[in-house]
This record gives structure tokens, sequence and C-alpha cells, in this order.
């Protein structure tokens, strides 16, 4: 597996409790999911607020999150990949995903 693992992305839980701990903070947020194993397609369309002057406001953001094994170390990681949408959405709602995720 590549990419970049951090303290904040990794544990030793079983994959299936991330899974489960993912999915409880997606419908707490009102994310849209499906997916099966590890893998987790999401979508999510923030509300447009009154007086907002962002033109994206109503964007759509889409984007994966896969529980893997990191075999060299014996730990678990989450993984996110923007599939569409804005980019600065896509790092807000990842960082709020990952403040509330207890790994």
């Amino acid at each position: 597996m590549n990419g970049l693992f951090s303290v904040s992305t990794t544990t030793s839980k079983a994959p299936y409790l991330i899974k489960d701990e993912i999915e409880r903070i997606l419908g707490h947020y009102k994310i849209k999911f499906s997916g099966a194993g590890y893998e987790l397609l999401c979508s999510h369309k923030p509300q447009i607020l009154p007086g907002s002057d962002l033109p994206d406001a109503g964007q759509e953001v889409k984007f994966e999150i896969s529980v893997v094994k990191l075999f060299m170390v014996g730990l678990h990681g989450v993984v996110f990949k923007k599939v569409s949408g804005d980019a600065w959405r896509y790092k807000e709602i990842c960082q709020t995903i990952l403040k509330d995720l207890r790994l």
C-alpha cells in the first residue's frame, strides 16, 4: 500500500471496528455512503446558507474512504481519496471525519 500515514490515520483496532466508527461519523454528519467490504464511496452536498457568497456552496463532493492493512507494521490505516468536487470542501470534510474518528 502506497501513501502517507500518520498517527491520526493508523490504529491497531480490527478493521470492522474502524469501518463501524467511520459509518457512525458519516451518519452523524448526514454524508451519504455505499460500498462493500472495507471501501466506502461517499457523497456530501453542503447546504447553501442564506447570504452565502460562496459560488460553490452547494457543490457535491464525492470521495472514497478505505480501511487498509499496513503489513510492514501490523496496523490498519484509513485512506481518503477525492473523486470529484471542490478540493477545499473535501479537505474540510476529511479533517472533520478524522477529528471525530476514535482510532
